[in-house]
């Protein structure tokens, strides 16, 4: 084991003396092990870590660290230490993840919205986040989002997004005639729909496979695909 990562593993034991942990944050990669695993930090310890240069390390242990800090690093000039702070804040100070929602950069929402700490207004607004990337993040850490949101997901003007939502969430019946309507979303849509002649003849092998994963694959459309697979000498 090389002796940085002794010193990261040093770094993580608990009970470790106060004086121990001053000594590491002379090391760098010892000081941001400190700065992220542990929950013992002082007041001058967490100013040291971010004179520093350890602020990113500490943002991500944010509960570790005082609301006042938190409230400091949430307006840090660089995006991945809001972000770190954005990916564990609660509401504490209150009013932060408020802030964080209307961040300039997108990569500090898109920590946001993975969030589990977040409440359903600001997780409604971070779903029509101009940027799809954030939109992403909802659906993929918003299992219980409301049917409105579900459906304004499902019919996102990104195919990313779409995607994501068809195979997030159980569409509305009267939506899923759309969605397998839609190239885009139309192979997610087949687990939902059923399986039928035409989707098993579509020209996409997305849908042609999705139809043949199906476990409710219908007996004709079964011989087909064992006829098929003959063809192919499987």
């Amino acid at each position: 084991m090389s002796l940085d990562a002794e010193l990261r593993a040093l770094a993580a034991q608990k009970d470790l003396a106060a004086d121990l942990v001053w000594r590491l944050l002379r090391h760098p990669p010892a000081r941001r092990a400190v700065a992220l695993l542990r929950r013992d930090l002082t007041e001058a310890m967490i100013e040291e870590i971010i004179a520093l240069g350890s602020a990113r390390s500490l943002a991500a242990n944010c509960s570790a660290v005082p609301a006042e800090v938190r409230a400091r690093l949430a307006e840090h000039p660089e995006p991945a230490v809001r972000s770190g702070i954005a990916a564990g804040v609660t509401d504490d100070p209150p009013g932060l993840p408020a802030r964080l929602a209307d961040d300039p950069d997108p990569s500090v929402r898109m920590f946001l919205a993975m969030n589990d700490h977040l409440p359903s207004e600001l997780r409604d607004r971070l779903a029509a986040d101009p940027d799809p990337r954030v939109r992403r993040q909802i659906v993929h850490h918003w299992r219980d989002a409301p049917e409105r949101v579900r459906r304004a997901l499902m019919t996102d003007p990104d195919p990313h997004v779409r995607t994501d939502s068809v195979r997030k969430y159980v569409p509305p019946a009267d939506l899923l005639p759309v969605l397998v309507a839609d190239p885009v979303t139309r192979a997610a849509a087949v687990g939902h729909a059923g399986p039928s002649p035409e989707l098993a003849a579509d020209p996409d092998s997305a849908v042609r496979v999705a139809v043949a994963d199906h476990p409710n694959l219908p007996a004709v459309l079964r011989e087909q695909a064992e006829a098929l697979l003959a063809r192919a000498g499987l």
